[in-house]
């Protein structure tokens, strides 16, 4: 949407919110980490973070989309073909980021597919791992500038007392959702 329609009130919110980001950031950082997350599935995480990512990539930063939403793989089974490789295989099997991302042509944005070939019993397990881990110096490495993960983290918390909410706050799942993601 934000490169078809770069004039739309959406749109303008999303140049809106990578100015806020770009001025926020230390002066020093020349690389940064931006985690989209919501609390219950449906409210658009994988819709913002995907046209997030198309406006960094527009403005000429290298970006990455990564879809760490494992259990639903929305944004990757609308994107790649199912057989596609991705985090899963990156993490379980030590692959090489250049050989799983994928590229849109049209704004150069660089895209990093959940790679999930099967249901996964603990989703938890694979984004805890040393290779997820790994996932971040690999985008050191190849320049990448800003990395937009879109993951369900949120739903853990369940309603908050402060946002952004510190990984330390107390998990109050408010929905089947939320409360499979702390067992």
């Amino acid at each position: 949407h934000v490169l078809d329609f770069p004039t739309s009130d959406y749109a303008g919110g999303l140049w809106a919110v990578m100015t806020r980001l770009r001025r926020s950031a230390p002066e020093n950082l020349s690389k940064e980490v931006l985690v989209v997350a919501s609390a219950v599935p449906g409210e658009g995480k994988s819709t913002f973070a995907c046209n997030l990512a198309l406006a960094s990539a527009a403005s000429g930063t290298r970006t990455l989309l990564i879809d760490g939403d494992l259990r639903a793989s929305g944004l990757s089974n609308r994107i790649v073909p199912a057989e596609a490789r991705g985090l899963v295989q990156l993490a379980q099997e030590g692959a090489q980021l250049r050989e799983l991302t994928w590229s849109d042509q049209a704004s150069l944005l660089q895209f990093l597919p959940t790679g999930a070939t099967a249901k996964l019993s603990n989703a938890n397990e694979i984004l805890a791992s040393p290779g997820v881990g790994a996932l971040f110096e690999a985008c050191r490495r190849a320049g990448v500038r800003r990395a937009v993960y879109i993951s369900t983290g949120g739903a853990a918390y369940g309603d908050t007392d402060v946002l952004p909410t510190p990984e330390d706050h107390p998990l109050r799942p408010a929905s089947p959702y939320g409360v499979s993601k702390v067992t």
